[in-house]
């Protein structure tokens, strides 16, 4: 690709740059109006970003545009085409302050920015307080949820391993002591990319079920065996909401069910004293008591708080 007019010593022009990020980075209006395919948007982002070979050929619906504006685009497809294939560099997308980029409305699968990974957490978040609130949980009591991005963090009323009452961007926890389910940009993006998205969404259903547990009056553990039990029940509340979703729909690849169970194995806890959370059998066991007996089931670990009513 040595004569590919759109490289310079391997990299792009700013000006270039500047409009294929544009371009990727407002898909709903490529969506709506040059009728771009998202998926083929966020194939040829991914590509960008991690400098792969396109695998995809990319189809563009331009019958209906002028032919001013099919010339830019085609342009601008030139442009990541030559760049992904000549450059060996990783060169990033800027990130602008107006930026409306949405993966949410068409796969969770293809969040791979900052701000799409916090579109995750949104989207998680959602879904699990609509589910919870079937059950009779006001809105107006539901805990608030803080995403901690990468290099910051947020005061809290939980103190950390450190002995600070604050959370940083390895969090992934809920603090009873002010209601707030805390999500940490580093330890999410971790577990998107290994487990996909319904990974660490159910970890999201599993925090709020230590909040439904605080709700229904669940006794708080006073010793070790009471803290595994508790996050068991917390696992089969997070099974109880993935089999809900899969149920309606709204979880297609049933391979995306078997991510969550690598995640929950790979979060577990080794069988040893001081352990705070169950084994990787135990997880597992009690997530898919979740999955296939619905909240109901849950309430087996402690009968006489029932998580239902």
């Amino acid at each position: 690709m040595k004569h590919c007019r759109y490289e310079r010593n391997g990299n792009l022009r700013e000006p270039e740059l500047h409009l294929l990020a544009v371009y990727l980075r407002t898909s709903v209006h490529l969506r709506e109006g040059l009728r771009l395919r998202q998926r083929e948007l966020q194939l040829l982002a991914l590509h960008l970003r991690t400098q792969l070979f396109l695998r995809y050929r990319l189809s563009l619906r331009l019958s209906r545009w002028p032919s001013r504006r099919s010339a830019i685009l085609t342009a601008v497809v030139a442009t990541a085409a030559c760049h992904v294939v000549a450059a060996p560099a990783v060169v990033a997308l800027p990130d602008y302050p107006d930026d409306t980029s949405s993966c949410v409305g068409a796969e969770l699968h293809s969040c791979q920015l900052g701000e799409q990974l916090h579109e995750v957490v949104g989207a998680g978040e959602r879904l699990v307080t609509e589910y919870i609130t079937q059950f009779g949980i006001a809105d107006d009591s539901l805990p608030r949820l803080v995403y901690v991005r990468s290099g910051t963090s947020a005061s809290s009323r939980c103190v950390d391993v450190y002995g600070q009452a604050t959370q940083r961007d390895r969090s992934y926890n809920y603090c009873l002591t002010d209601n707030t389910v805390y999500i940490g940009q580093q330890t999410l993006r971790d577990f998107y990319q290994r487990y996909g998205p319904w990974g660490p969404i159910s970890g999201i259903a599993h925090e709020y079920g230590h909040f439904l547990q605080a709700a229904r009056q669940v006794p708080t553990p006073g010793n070790a065996r009471e803290t595994i039990r508790s996050e068991n029940q917390a696992d089969c509340v997070s099974g109880a909401f993935v089999g809900f979703q899969a149920a309606r729909g709204t979880i297609e690849n049933p391979g995306d069910v078997d991510r969550v169970k690598q995640y929950l194995a790979a979060t577990a806890s080794v069988e040893a004293p001081g352990r705070d959370h169950g084994t990787a059998g135990e997880r597992i066991d009690s997530f898919e008591l979740g999955y296939r007996g619905a909240l109901e089931a849950c309430s087996q670990f402690f009968p006489a708080t029932p998580l239902t009513r």
